[in-house]
């Protein structure tokens, strides 16, 4: 999507809608679509990044001026000096971060789990 530098305060590479705590930080997400849903957060005033995040947490970060959003099935990223990136949970240090989706790679089943829910994707229920 670009090439270049930013100055950067956030980003995300979702697969699916969701991050932990239930936030729809990437409501068009589809897990098997093969494409990852990539979210830039430019540097911002501390003020204004809170309301900025508040708006990605409900979902609608598309609307906020100056966060790119793009789709992907690959996204790297090189940073100037290392820092701690949420890995699914898990706090890792980076100074380079590749993201790659391989399609198809993983199937899930769940059988009649009444709690099963994933409309579209074969072998669940919805």
């Amino acid at each position: 999507p670009w090439e270049g530098s930013i100055d950067l305060q956030m980003f995300a590479a979702c697969n699916a809608r969701f991050i932990g705590g239930g936030y729809p930080i990437a409501p068009g997400a589809l897990i098997d679509d093969g494409m990852l849903d990539v979210l830039v957060v430019p540097r911002m005033p501390l003020l204004e990044f809170i309301g900025v995040l508040q708006r990605i947490a409900s979902g609608s970060s598309t609307e906020v001026p100056g966060v790119r959003h793009f789709l992907a099935s690959s996204f790297d990223l090189v940073l100037d000096r290392p820092i701690r990136v949420n890995t699914d949970g898990e706090l890792l240090e980076a100074t380079r971060c590749e993201y790659r989706v391989h399609r198809s790679a993983v199937q899930f089943f769940c059988g009649d789990a009444p709690h099963a829910s994933a409309p579209g994707l074969p072998g669940l229920r919805a």
